[in-house]
């Protein structure tokens, strides 16, 4: 099986499903305040990455986007993407954090 047609098989299952669930409430208490914090971001180095990709074990589960041993196998081309989209979330958080602890300031003003 090729790279591309795992993919689309994948994401066809995907979509099948989807289309079968009912969209369940989530429950929100807006009173209910977060507990934790995220105040420190480290970086990482894509050698971090790649040791904690390659140490992780090489089982899947179906819900995986890419089973553990292609993604293992294919690293060398992903890291790049890996890191970019780490730096993202990293970024995109700490943005949220900042926007969060302003409206908590707001809030009790």
């Amino acid at each position: 099986m090729t790279l591309p047609i795992f993919f689309e098989d994948k994401i066809k299952k995907v979509r099948d499903k989807l289309d079968n669930v009912s969209n369940p409430p989530i429950p929100c208490d807006a009173s209910e305040t977060a507990t934790s914090s995220f105040t420190c971001f480290n970086e990482v180095s894509d050698d971090t990455i790649r040791d904690i990709i390659m140490k992780s074990p090489s089982s899947s589960s179906s819900l995986d986007a890419i089973p553990t041993w292609l993604l293992k196998e294919c690293l060398g081309d992903l890291l790049a993407t890996i890191d970019h989209t780490h730096c993202e979330s990293v970024d995109f958080i700490r943005h949220i954090s900042f926007v969060v602890q302003g409206i908590s300031r707001f809030s009790t003003d």
